[in-house]
């Protein structure tokens, strides 16, 4: 975490502006005041990074109706505006796959070079377990009370500016005739209990949602349907169905470095079934494996499934945590926002890839959680640890533990290795692979 104070540490948002366009997928932003779309927003329309973009609603005009006629000029799902009704105070700025703000800024320019401002950008490597639920949460609640811009809303608000530049203030609109208002008045205190309880509920909703696409996605490769010939495993369609997902997000919906995942899920959410048996007959006739699903399918997934076994689990050495840190591909990524001080190593080491998947099983293979339990405890508690049926109970129950670190996209895909027969593996990456796919599911 650093903090962002401007000239007072010499730290500006419009730093990160200047390291993040070759890294971030999208943008989502909630941010209460905006009359400078130079900020933020003519950048992400320049970089072509999709924007997803809060703002707040009252008769004072708050986000100015020259930064909202750029929105709707663009009249593009990939950059959406949407305004919050008075009770709505936030500065919040999320680069996926980079790191969030959380602060005072507002998009303007002199939040941005000239204000005393204080701020924390956390990085990617430390939006994990529930600092990232809440963040999701944060946007998904904002989506539900808020108003999408339309051409009515910004002539009302025209209006509105309009008085403000009369300076005739005794008579300004009430904003409560503002057309296709989503009326919020402000957010209620309810019982914890009940909240949680609410988070809980809605997780477990989405997460089966999402295995019965799986599951349906992977009867497309059942008694070797649809598989290339490089494919000589076909003992569970389900891991057939995860590489198949991997292989099309990482070689159709990538440019560059960058993948666009959500431009291809605004460009298919209204023709799924096409753009999945578009991908399918792509996948049926690759020669080769593109990105090694081949040695997966074949082999590796033999091995993940012995060493997740109720049996073996007990007798894992350190090797074993290597060989699963090396080929989890959410523990990779996991590892892969690792600092060299959180592994306990100096930071002018630097390593290979393999390496630090070498570091970061070491790490995990010593470490004790503040429960007392280990490595080897927290997986068998999740795979087996109860019914098979609550699994996904404890995926989330387990990921809500902040001591362990581990979150739904490790977990997720573990259980898939552990059980393909009744769950198939299910990471960040195949929820992006769906999203490209036009499934509106959650990456979690």
């Amino acid at each position: 975490m650093e903090l962002y104070l401007n000239a007072i540490n010499d730290k500006y948002l419009r730093n990160i502006l200047e390291n993040v366009s070759k890294v971030t997928e999208r943008v989502q932003a909630a941010v209460a005041y905006a009359t400078d779309e130079s900020t933020l927003i003519d950048w992400c329309f320049k970089k072509n990074i999709p924007l997803e973009f809060y703002g707040r609603l009252d008769n004072q005009v708050p986000v100015k109706c020259s930064v909202l006629s750029k929105f709707l000029n663009k009249s593009s799902p990939n950059f959406t505006c949407s305004l919050v009704k008075q009770y709505f105070h936030a500065k919040v700025i999320w680069w996926h796959e980079y790191g969030v703000y959380i602060g005072s800024a507002n998009l303007t320019d002199s939040a941005w070079n000239k204000n005393i401002e204080a701020g924390c950008f956390f990085p990617e490597s430390e939006i994990e377990g529930k600092f990232r639920d809440d963040l999701i949460k944060f946007f998904s609640r904002l989506k539900i009370e808020s108003t999408p811009l339309t051409n009515e809303l910004y002539e009302f608000l025209k209006k509105c500016e309009k008085k403000l530049e009369d300076r005739n203030k005794i008579q300004l609109i009430d904003i409560n005739e503002a057309p296709g208002l989503k009326h919020f008045d402000g957010l209620v205190k309810t019982q914890s209990k009940k909240v949680k309880e609410e988070n809980r509920d809605a997780f477990l909703k989405e997460w089966y949602e999402t295995l019965t696409i799986l599951r349906d996605i992977g009867k497309h490769f059942s008694n070797g349907k649809n598989c290339p010939k490089w494919i000589i495993n076909h003992s569970f369609p389900s891991v057939i169905a995860d590489q198949f997902l991997q292989a099309h997000y990482y070689n159709n919906t990538f440019d560059g470095n960058k993948s666009l995942y959500e431009e291809h899920y605004n460009k298919n959410k209204s023709s799924r079934e096409k753009a999945l048996m578009n991908a399918i007959d792509w996948w049926n006739k690759l020669p080769d494996a593109p990105s090694g699903e081949g040695k997966m399918i074949n082999e590796t997934h033999e091995k993940l499934y012995s060493l997740f076994s109720q049996e073996n689990i007990p007798s894992w050495n350190e090797n074993d945590i290597v060989f699963i840190c090396s080929n989890v591909h959410a523990i990779i990524e996991h590892c892969r926002h690792y600092s060299n001080k959180k592994l306990n190593l100096s930071e002018t080491i630097k390593m290979t890839k393999e390496d630090k998947q070498k570091h970061f099983a070491h790490y995990l293979w010593n470490l004790e959680y503040s429960d007392g339990q280990v490595i080897k405890d927290l997986f068998q508690k999740l795979l087996y640890g109860g019914s098979r049926d609550d699994i996904p109970k404890r995926i989330w129950e387990l990921s809500n533990e902040t001591h362990y670190g581990l979150g739904k996209s490790t977990f997720g895909e573990i259980v898939g290795w552990a059980m393909p027969e009744k769950f198939p593996p299910r990471n960040n990456r195949t929820s992006k692979a769906l999203r490209s796919l036009g499934y509106d599911v959650t990456k979690h």
